[in-house]
């Protein structure tokens, strides 16, 4: 069976109601370094989810991992064994929390972002090339690329984290939001008040409060920092602004991972 054959065959079966949970046309390659990867999931199978900035990973029901997309550095490509929970970085690395509570990454570790720190957490968040982790005792550790004191988080007690692009954001144990990193836009600057998640994306970041309405800071060049009204139950800020016309291997990241593709929206300014 032909890739165009087996691809007509996916859409028919998804519109009988028997398709499959990922299935991606465009996708329709083997994998290998640079080639994407294409997997189906059944329905019913997947516990949780994660979408990075090329590359998505879930954890099936029985522990394990699947991942798809970009390879190139074999961050679709994850370990045996069980996991709880899978993070996808935004450039590519992945990170998962296995059952014992200890944390195992893959993928590109030209900052040490896939390099993860012994102790048992409870959460992990990869971001673009850094990654954070909340530890069982409440705290945070964060490792990868620190240029801007993205991987120094603040001391005290957290209930979650969240890993973005050259910033960080933490839910502490009283409901408030701290952020450290890069303050491009004021997205490491997040409002007060009080909240029962956040997510950091790229120089913005947005967190749910705890009567259920959704607020958002830092850059809003497309709208990404301008939530609707209404109630929700979770939010996720995504790396909405990067690009494959952004700066080249010339930018710092770049000339440290060796890769001139899917760079950020702008060189970095000196701190």
């Amino acid at each position: 069976m032909t890739l165009e054959s087996a691809a007509r065959w996916i859409r028919l079966l998804s519109l009988c109601g028997l398709g499959f949970a990922v299935a991606c046309e465009s996708d329709l390659t083997g994998p290998g370094p640079g080639r994407p990867k294409f997997v189906l999931l059944t329905p019913g199978t997947v516990s949780q989810v994660s979408a990075g900035g090329h590359h998505s990973c879930a954890v099936r029901t029985n522990g394990t991992v699947a991942c798809w997309g970009d390879d190139y550095d074999g961050e679709v490509t994850p370990p045996a064994g069980a996991f709880t929970q899978v993070s996808a970085g935004g450039f590519a690395h992945t990170c998962g929390l296995r059952t014992d509570g200890t944390v195992d990454c893959w993928g590109n570790n030209a900052e040490g972002q896939a390099t993860s720190p012994a102790g048992t957490f409870s959460q992990v968040s990869a971001g673009y090339v850094h990654t954070c982790g909340l530890k069982t005792d409440g705290t945070l550790a964060c490792w990868g690329d620190n240029y801007f004191g993205q991987a120094t988080p603040p001391t005290g007690a957290f209930t979650e984290v969240s890993a973005g692009y050259e910033l960080s954001c933490g839910l502490k144990a009283d409901s408030t939001l701290a952020c450290w990193g890069r303050n491009s836009f004021g997205g490491a600057t997040p409002p007060t008040g009080t909240f029962s998640q956040v997510s950091a994306g790229v120089y913005y970041g947005c967190g749910l409060k705890t009567d259920g309405t959704v607020a958002c800071w830092g850059l809003n060049d497309s709208g990404q920092a301008t939530p609707p009204a209404g109630t929700f139950t979770q939010v996720s800020a995504g790396m909405t602004t990067l690009a494959a016309s952004g700066p080249t291997a010339s930018s710092p990241v770049g000339a440290r991972t060796g890769r001139a593709r899917r760079r950020p929206p702008q060189a970095r300014s000196p701190k």
